[in-house]
This record gives structure tokens, sequence and C-alpha cells, in this order.
């Protein structure tokens, strides 16, 4: 998720909370961006492998490839290489992919990056404006 997010590695191992907004708001961005492309069947059928990568934008490709364990190598050779019958790496794509799929086909429709505390105060601040109209 760091990764996707564009967040050095030490994001990791921090919670949402804990995080300062523009953390926050890059993986809550990252969060719906992964799980609108992994909203997929999650067995692929033969010979879908290629279309379901090439339908991804770079970033979610990339995101796509690192999580099945490979190197910018593998990432860097041409989509069709998927198809072709000595293609190592093809598998790991496939298993990373229904991966993907079972980690965001649960996810929450709505996602915000705003702490509740903040997001109540706001409501505070908005009905005390309406009532001073």
């Amino acid at each position: 998720m760091c990764f996707h997010a564009a967040l050095h590695h030490r994001w990791c191992v921090y919670q949402l909370e804990e995080m300062d907004e523009m953390a926050r708001e890059r993986i809550v961005s990252a969060l719906n961006e992964l799980r609108s492309a992994f909203d997929l069947p999650e067995k692929q059928e033969p010979g879908q492998l290629l279309y379901s990568v090439r339908v991804l934008t770079l970033s979610e490709r990339r995101t796509l490839f690192f999580h099945a364990g490979l190197t910018t190598q593998e990432f860097d050779q041409p989509l069709r290489r998927i198809d072709e019958s000595d293609c190592q790496w093809a598998k790991a794509l496939n298993r990373a992919l229904g991966e993907l799929h079972s980690l965001f086909a649960e996810a929450p429709d709505i996602l915000t990056s705003i702490r509740p505390e903040h997001y109540f105060n706001a409501e505070h601040y908005f009905s005390a404006e309406h009532h001073s109209r």
C-alpha cells in the first residue's frame, strides 16, 4: 500500500490515525485506486490474464508486479510475454491478481482520510454557521 501511495517504507509501521494528513490522504487515495483496479473475478479464465493486466494503469500494473514478487526486469518486458508458453512469471502474476482481489473484495465503499475528531469538529462548525444566518 505504501508503495502504491508513493510513501517511504517507514510509513508501513504506522496506523492510519498515527499518520499526518498528507500520508493519510495518499493511503486513502491508494486504497480507492487499488480497490477499483482489482474489483474483478478472483479466478481468471485461461487467456484472461493479459487482458486483466492491460486494463490496469501503469502504477496499478507496477503494484501488481511487485506484489507478485517480480522485479523491474519482468515489469519492463512487453505485456504480450504473459501469453507466451515460456513466460516464467505469468503464474506469479495470476496468483498476485487473485490475492489483490481478495484483499480489496470487502473494502468499504466510502473511505476518508479525515480523522474522526476533525470530522465532528467540521460538522459542529457547519451547524453553528447555519444557525447564525
